[in-house]
């Protein structure tokens, strides 16, 4: 406990450097630094503003207090948290959204966020009454905002359970009848929710992603939908799935392969034995803690960290929590995920169907990874995909596995400074317009995510039988390729790679 709360400690300073803490300044209480401090942009991001939270938890959470006593020099944590909450409506936008990668934006999924962290961080706060009365009308705006504007370029479960959780804090704060309007985000859901125990991640289960998603599930009160003690119990038991023998959890496979675990909900669910496990792998660097990511992901990572260290497991009971990396014999099959988990005594793998059959070895010292295999001509670099796949449960002990794939390039240049140029004459102009935008928007999502023009063929063949496997493939590569074999996700992006 004591190495975790050091990992706090370590964060404080540069959480505050986020923020433009003087009040005498434009840019007071932004906490974009290349907005105020490198001047490198037109636009503050809004996802840096949930800081407010961070800073609501040092100040009045008495688990912290020996932290913030030593730490608050100058009143500076203080200081934080009143230019942060002053600087998000600052940079709100009129309709009561928040952009985070282009002014105009009003993004969905940071609107979600702000308001969520925003109310939680005043409901914290000893000036609670205050607070909440001289900013109910802009945390109405963004209230107003979800409800009617709600996210359709791609179905993404953690975007709109934030939406769900932001939505249900503020009525329960402001003691509001507005459930009803909840009713079309909690459809959504229910259309992207797989009885497995995942919500859907650009049309697959993404591990990382998910933790994410319970961090806001586990907060709604168990009475506000029929769904949400039976969501919450099997997504705690398919991430077990995923906690590997190393201490390592997730990483490079699923739908968006993140590398990112938000520790809160899972130990939230799971109780004492979940806090022990995610406490060896943080304390081991074994999953990527706040200080190792770059500055977008930092802010959720460290909210979802200080919760992790909130809970008060005084006087609850033990859970008996069983992970399957520590059984002898295990073999499970989640034909929608396309998740095969296998273990044999010492040794572990897990197989990602949807991956091109990418496979996963763990034991307690190593770890091998085979992702999706590239066939490279000069520059051109292409990446297996799936094509078909067939999961044959035999027996209890005896799966089949058959992968027909096909290479494609996919997309990992950077923007360029002509396509840089046309986003903002568009989001300046016609893109104001929310039809217009939201097509732009799933125009993206199939540029930069989607696969094109399948050229040759890999044929993959995992037998798995009494815990054992056996894998046969093979390949048809057009001419002047060569086979390379990859240990990245074939999909590109920014919550990946983090080692």
């Amino acid at each position: 406990m004591n190495n975790l709360n050091e990992l706090i400690e370590l964060n404080i300073k540069r959480a505050i450097n986020f923020v433009d803490t003087n009040n005498k300044s434009e840019t007071y209480g932004s906490a974009d630094r290349l907005y105020w401090s490198w001047r490198l942009k037109d636009f503050s991001n809004g996802s840096f503003q949930s800081l407010t939270y961070f800073f609501s938890e040092l100040i009045n959470n008495s688990k912290f207090n020996n932290i913030y006593v030593e730490k608050n020099v100058d009143s500076i944590i203080d200081k934080a948290f009143e230019a942060s909450l002053n600087g998000a409506f600052k940079i709100q936008a009129k309709n009561g959204s928040f952009s985070e990668s282009f002014p105009g934006e009003n993004s969905f999924c940071v609107t979600a966020t702000v308001l969520n962290d925003v109310v939680s961080a005043i409901n914290n706060h000893k000036n609670e009454k205050e607070l909440l009365e001289n900013y109910y009308t802009r945390l109405l705006a963004s209230y107003n905002f979800l409800i009617n504007n709600i996210e359709n370029h791609a179905l993404i479960g953690n975007h709109l359970m934030t939406a769900l959780s932001a939505m249900i804090k503020f009525n329960t704060t402001f003691n509001e009848n507005k459930n009803h309007n909840l009713e079309n985000i909690l459809k959504k859901l229910r259309t992207i929710w797989n009885e497995e125990g995942w919500f859907s991640e650009y049309s697959g289960s993404d591990i990382g992603y998910l933790t994410l998603t319970l961090d806001y599930l586990i907060d709604i009160p168990d009475d506000v939908f029929e769904d949400k003690s039976l969501w919450q119990e099997k997504i705690l038991l398919y991430l077990l799935n995923f906690f590997h023998k190393d201490g390592s959890i997730g990483n490079i496979y699923g739908s968006r392969g993140s590398s990112l675990i938000y520790p809160y909900g899972i130990v939230k669910a799971g109780g004492v034995q979940l806090f022990e496990e995610l406490s060896k792998s943080i304390n081991l660097y074994k999953i990527p803690r706040p200080e190792n990511v770059d500055d977008t992901n930092f802010v959720p990572l460290l909210n979802s960290f200080i919760k992790f260290l909130s809970i008060n497991f005084e006087n609850t009971d033990r859970k008996a929590v069983i992970f399957p990396k520590y059984e002898q014999k295990y073999l499970k099959v989640y034909k929608d995920a396309g998740f095969v988990i296998v273990v044999n005594k010492d040794k572990q793998t897990i197989i990602d169907t949807n991956n091109s059959g990418s496979i996963h070895k763990f034991t307690e010292k190593s770890r091998e990874i085979e992702s999706s295999p590239l066939i490279v001509k000069d520059k051109k670099i292409l990446s297996a995909q799936t094509i078909n796949r067939q999961i044959d449960l035999k027996s209890e002990n005896h799966v089949i596995i058959k992968i027909h794939s096909s290479f494609s390039k996919i997309n990992t240049s950077p923007i360029s400074v002509f396509q840089s140029v046309l986003i903002r004459l568009f989001t300046a102009s016609i893109g104001k317009n929310k039809y217009l935008l939201s097509l732009s928007k799933k125009y993206i999502v199939n540029k930069f995510f989607n696969s094109n023009k399948p050229i040759g063929n890999l044929n993959r063949n995992i037998e798995i039988q009494d815990q054992e496997i056996i894998l046969n493939e093979s390949f048809d590569i057009p001419q002047g390729f060569s086979l390379e074999r990859s240990k990245f996700h074939n999909t590109k992006m920014a919550s990946q790679n983090y080692f």
